[in-house]
C-alpha cells in the first residue's frame, strides 16, 4: 500500500519555506520553534533516510525533509536487501492499516534490518511491526484510540503530551523483550504508546508526531531520530524515571472505593433510621406506659374517692339506723310510761269509789 508521500519531490528548502508560511516549522522538546532553516537542517544535512511506505502520511516525509534529510520512499513490498542497497543512514517505518501480525513477510524483512545496525524510527503500524520483529506481542483493543486529543505520558520526563491517534491494535506492555523499554503510555488506559530499544539503535511511537495534534507537541521526535542517526548509542543508556500508569487497575480501585463508600453511606443511613425508629418506639412505649400509669393512678384515685364516698354513705346509713332505733326505743319507753300512768290512774279511781 502506498499513498501520496511518494509524490512529494520538492527539495527540503522548498518544503521548509512552505511550512513556515503556516508556522509548521520544527519544534524542540522544550516547545520552542526553529524558524531558521539553516539551524533546523544543520544536523540532518548529507544524511539519507529510506521511508518504508506501508500507507505513509505525506507529513512524515515533510518533517524529515525539514530536518535536512534526504528522503527516499519505497513501497511495502521492498526487501531488506533492496533497502540496505540504497545505503541509508536511517530507516523510517511508516504508519499503515490493519492487524500488524498479518504482515508476516514485512516482519521477516524487518528482522534483517534490525540486525543491520541502521537506526530505525517507527510510527503507528511501523511501531507495532518493529515490536513484533523484536519478539514482543500485539493485541486488539476493546476500544480503539481515535482522535486528535489522546493524552500520552513520556516516562523519561513525566510530561503528558496531546497526540493524534487512529488505531485498533497495541503492543502488549508485558510482552516487551529485554532491551525494549516502555517510553510512552496512554494515560486513559495505560497501553503502550512508545518503545525505546537499548540493544539496537531504534525507537518507535504508536501515535502520530507528524499530525500536528498539540498542534506540534511531539514534533521533536523527528529531531530525536536525527540525533540517533548521528549517534547510534544515543539511546543505549535510556532510562525511565517515572512509573507508567496502570489505568485499568486505578479505575477499578476508584470504582470499588466509590461503591464501598456509597454502600457504607446507605448502611449508615439504614442504621441511623433503625436507631431513630428504636428511639421513637422507645419514646412511644414510654408515652404509652406513662398514659397507662396515669390511667391506673386516676383509677386508683377514683376508687379511693368512691370508697370514701361509700364509707361516708355507710356512716350516714348507720347513723340513720341508730337514730331510728333510738327513736323506736324512746317511743317504746314513752308508751310504757303512758301505760303505767294509765294503770296508776285507774287504781286511784277505783279506790275513791
Amino acid at each position: 500500500m502506498t499513498c501520496s508521500a511518494v509524490k512529494i519531490e520538492e527539495p527540503a528548502d522548498v518544503v521548509f519555506a512552505e511550512s513556515a508560511l503556516y508556522r509548521a516549522v520544527p519544534v524542540r522538546s522544550d516547545g520552542t520553534k526553529v524558524n531558521d532553516p539553516a539551524v533546523a537542517m544543520k544536523d540532518g544535512k548529507g544524511k539519507r533516510v529510506v521511508l518504508w511506505d506501508f500507507g505513509a502520511k505525506a507529513n512524515i516525509r515533510r518533517e524529515l525533509l525539514k530536518r535536512g534529510l534526504e528522503v527516499i520512499t519505497v513501497p511495502s513490498t521492498t526487501t531488506a536487501a533492496e533497502i540496505l542497497a540504497k545505503n541509508p543512514n536511517g530507516i523510517m517505518l511508516s504508519n499503515g492499516p490493519g492487524d500488524p501480525q498479518e504482515n508476516v513477510k514485512i516482519i521477516a524483512e524487518l528482522k534483517k534490518l534490525c540486525k543491520s545496525g541502521v537506526p530505525l524510527f517507527g510510527i503507528c503500524l511501523g511501531h507495532q511491526i518493529l515490536a513484533l520483529a523484536n519478539g514482543a506481542d500485539t493485541m486488539k483493543l476493546k476500544y480503539g484510540h481515535r482522535g486528535a486529543n489522546q493524552p500520552v505520558k513520556q516516562l523519561s520526563t513525566g510530561r503528558v503530551y496531546i497526540s493524534s491517534q487512529n488505531h485498533g491494535y497495541a503492543v502488549k506492555n508485558e510482552s516487551l523483550p529485554r532491551g525494549a523499554m516502555l517510553s510512552f503510555v496512554n494515560t486513559n488506559d495505560g497501553t503502550c504508546e512508545g518503545i525505546t530499544y537499548t540493544n539496537i539503535p531504534a525507537f518507535s511511537v504508536q501515535f502520530h508526531p507528524e499530525a500536528a495534534s498539540g498542534p506540534l507537541d511531539t514534533n521533536f521526535l523527528f529531531d530525536e531520530f536525527v540525533r540517533l542517526i548521528n549517534n547510534h548509542d544515543y539511546f543505549k543508556n535510556f532510562k525511565t524515571t517515572f512509573e507508567r500508569i496502570d489505568a485499568p487497575a486505578y479505575f477499578a480501585k476508584t470504582i470499588l472505593g466509590t461503591k464501598e463508600a456509597r454502600a457504607a453511606k446507605v448502611s449508615g443511613s439504614k442504621k441511623s433510621a433503625t436507631a431513630a425508629k428504636k428511639v421513637a418506639d422507645s419514646k412511644k412505649s414510654a408515652g404509652v406506659a406513662k398514659k397507662v400509669s396515669a390511667a391506673k393512678a386516676g383509677a386508683g384515685s377514683a376508687k379511693k374517692v368512691s370508697l370514701a364516698k361509700a364509707k361516708t354513705a355507710g356512716g350516714k346509713k348507720i347513723t340513720a339506723v341508730k337514730n331510728t332505733t333510738s327513736a323506736k326505743k324512746s317511743a317504746s319507753v314513752a308508751k310504757k310510761v303512758t301505760g303505767t300512768a294509765q294503770k296508776t290512774s285507774g287504781k286511784k279511781a277505783g279506790s275513791k269509789k
